[in-house]
């Protein structure tokens, strides 16, 4: 298995080593694993995690929840249409 350094993921994706080393420690980056307690590297060929703060993002988000998971907001919509207090 090839690995690659923050500093490279950073480079191939646009950010920065640290946020890079900061997704890495949150686990939002599969494959990424620690040596020796300090230094990162990441599996070549890891994707890039969705950043929740674009528009992109949350529209990627929201494309994949089931359409049958209307959630407890949508519930008391359609109890307060049917009048169901």
């Amino acid at each position: 298995m090839e690995y690659i350094t923050p500093k490279e993921v950073g480079e191939l994706w646009g950010i920065s080593e640290r946020r890079v080393q900061h997704l890495c420690a949150n686990g939002q980056i599969d494959g990424g694993k620690r040596l020796g307690g300090k230094v990162w590297v990441i599996t070549a060929g890891a994707s890039k995690p969705i950043d929740g703060r674009t528009r992109a993002a949350k529209q990627k988000v929201q494309q994949m929840v089931p359409e049958n998971n209307t959630g407890r907001g949508r519930q008391i919509e359609q109890e307060q249409k049917a009048g169901v207090k």
